[in-house]
């Protein structure tokens, strides 16, 4: 199954394949390892062959195997799986023949086995040859990556379990040979297992164990994909943790990819998990900057500290560590407002609650003595702020954070990284607001919240960013609503006249962002609003409409000859749109909107006579 007599080939395809790439034929390389193969094929199949007794089945498929390789990484795709198909019965039969606990090629269903850690020992033994077994896992790999591909999720699972199971089989012949207990494998996520994830020097070398981490990293995609979160999550986990233990790790690629685990886990609220997620990106990244520094022996004058660590990543990368710290306290913050704004048993829960919940594939051994213990992290509640100072100290840690990925984000060339991260800093400012019981310093925080927001309104092309500029408009529109409404509820008796100035400079704000929103969904040729809103949609414009009534509603417009023509203006196509939403909800039937109906078309009449008032107004001598 080693192809013995064959070596003379191999070495040859080897080199082939160790060229610089041909970037004019970049399949060239494969093409040339194809055809060696094939020639060595000719001989095993020949007549000579036959006539003398020298043919080898077993040898035909192992090349037909590394042929059909070869020849995946090219356009000869289909010609690539024939060969690898038409050598894996074969193959599959020898490794059956072995005994491999556990491992059953026509098995095809998918099974519970859980990922893996990376192993405590190598694997390299006699009986079926390891190489040839890796062979086998190489293809099932393949052809995993290839129906995936295809999206085909269901056939990429069925070759990738078989690859799984082929791993562990040989796994646990390894240890019985050695005559280890049977049952001493590193055990699943959530079984505690010590020191799973260690791997001992041999490990770097093991093609068996590299290829299982790549059947791992592609059960991860192949997961996701097919909608299973949180299986894809340990995947990933277990392939974060084997690229540790292999001492082999990309390490910007290694950091982004921990970095779009804590995502799925602060996203479930999980945010005890996150936490250490990314305090093992920091802290990875802080060990390699020591290691350049110290290499260095710091004589350059590059900083050593502090901010050092984001001088080994890529820039983006860098950033996007800033971006997920400022995510997770945001988030932190938005669950907190859940959390206070219900009582008694309507409480959100939290998953992950306590330490005991903490996955083993995240203990990352090698980081474990510079990363906090589980219990140290903030589980379940314990992570929510209560008061206004809580989570004022969650603000404060995410503002920096958010701008320090600004400083790489920029509108310039970064346009949806930047404008994204900008309505995450007004949802900051908005969440905190809801903590702050006096209603100016709520209402300054909202116009903070716009003031942030400002200089995009109008600065994109629809054409181009037509979702972002919607989204502009729109946070920029219920930033001044919720200025004007913090100011509505307590108005200062003392200065009434500012008050009232000033809520309605923040209605005529809104009021003109409402409208930015609302007119974008006019049809381009003839200015019409659209006969239904679409379905992704729907929901946010009819909210946006109904928010322009109330606040024109709550709003004082000066009706007298001052009133100025672009007030007026705005006046007129509030009216129109709140008349056009009633129609719309009656037309469309929307039972949850009735209400809201009715009083768009109260609040259009108000209008209505408050435009004729001011051209009577208007139209009167001035004294």
């Amino acid at each position: 199954m080693e192809a013995p007599g064959h070596e003379s080939v191999i070495d040859q395809v080897k080199e082939v394949l160790s060229r610089p790439v041909d970037e004019s034929q970049p399949y060239k390389h494969w093409y040339d390892a194809s055809d060696l193969l094939q020639t060595e094929l000719d001989k095993l199949r020949g007549p000579g062959a036959l006539r003398d007794g020298t043919s080898d089945p077993e040898g035909v498929a192992w090349l037909m195997a590394q042929q059909g390789l070869c020849l995946l990484e090219t356009d000869l795709r289909h010609q690539g799986e024939a060969c690898i198909l038409a050598a894996l019965p074969r193959l599959e039969l020898r490794a059956e023949g072995a005994g491999l606990p556990g491992f059953s090629p026509s098995q095809s269903t998918h099974h519970e086995q859980q990922p893996q850690s990376a192993p405590t020992e190598h694997l390299e033994v006699s009986g079926v040859g390891h190489k040839a077994i890796a062979v086998l896992q190489r293809c099932y790999n393949a052809l995993g990556a290839l129906w995936s591909e295809r999206g085909e999720l269901e056939s990429a699972l069925m070759w990738l379990n078989k690859a799984e199971r082929l791993y562990h089989g040989q796994r646990k012949r390894v240890l019985q040979q050695k005559g280890e207990n049977k049952d001493s494998l590193p055990s699943p996520p959530g079984s505690g297992a010590e020191g799973a994830g260690q791997a001992d020097p041999a490990y770097a070398g093991d093609v068996l164990e590299a290829g299982y981490t790549l059947t791992v990293f592609s059960l991860a995609q192949v997961h996701a994909h097919a909608g299973s979160k949180e299986q894809s999550a340990l995947y990933c986990a277990a392939t974060l943790q084997r690229q540790l233990a292999s001492g082999e790790v990309q390490l910007s690629e290694w950091v982004q990819n921990c970095l779009q685990l804590s995502a799925y886990y602060v996203n479930a609220s999980a945010f005890a998990i996150g936490q250490y997620l990314l305090d093992a990106v920091q802290r990875i990244a802080q060990v390699e900057a020591e290691k350049k520094r110290q290499a260095l022996d710091a004589s350059d004058g590059q900083a050593t500290g502090g901010e050092a660590w984001t001088r080994v990543l890529d820039e983006d990368v860098a950033a996007n560590v800033h971006l997920a710290w400022g995510k997770l306290y945001l988030y932190r913050l938005v669950a907190s407002l859940a959390y206070m704004q219900q009582s008694g048993s309507q409480k959100p829960s939290l998953p992950y609650p306590s330490p005991e919940h903490f996955p083993d594939l995240l203990r990352f051994p090698s980081l474990s003595h510079l990363l906090p213990s589980p219990e140290e992290l903030p589980w379940g509640v314990s992570a929510l702020a209560t008061t206004f100072e809580a989570a004022r100290d969650l603000f404060n840690a995410a503002i920096p954070r958010f701008n320090a990925a600004l400083e790489y984000y920029k509108l310039d060339g970064w346009v949806t990284e930047y404008v994204t991260t900008q309505l995450e800093v007004s949802n900051l400012y908005r969440v905190l607001a809801a903590f702050e019981q006096d209603p100016k310093r709520c209402a300054a925080m909202h116009k903070l919240r716009a003031s942030r927001l400002a200089h995009l309104v109008g600065a994109l092309n629809p054409q181009h960013y037509l979702g972002l500029s919607r989204s502009i408009d729109l946070e920029t529109a219920n930033a001044w609503r919720d200025h004007v409404d913090a100011l509505t509820d307590k108005l200062d008796s003392k200065a009434p006249n500012k008050s009232s100035k000033a809520i309605a400079e923040g209605a005529r704000a809104a009021t003109h962002s409402y409208t930015r929103f609302l007119n974008s969904f006019r049809k381009e040729d003839a200015g019409q609003m659209p006969d239904r809103i679409d379905a992704d949609n729907e929901h946010f414009f009819l909210m946006a409409a109904f928010n322009l009534g109330r606040v024109l509603h709550r709003s004082a417009l000066r009706v007298d000859q001052h009133t100025s023509e672009s007030d007026l203006d705005i006046m007129v196509q509030a009216y129109k749109h709140l008349h056009w939403i009633a129609d719309y909800v009656r037309r469309h039937k929307i039972e949850k909107m009735k209400q809201e109906a009715s009083m768009a078309e109260q609040l259009a009449s108000l209008i209505a006579e408050k435009i004729d008032l001011s051209k009577k107004v208007a139209s009167m001598p001035k004294k």
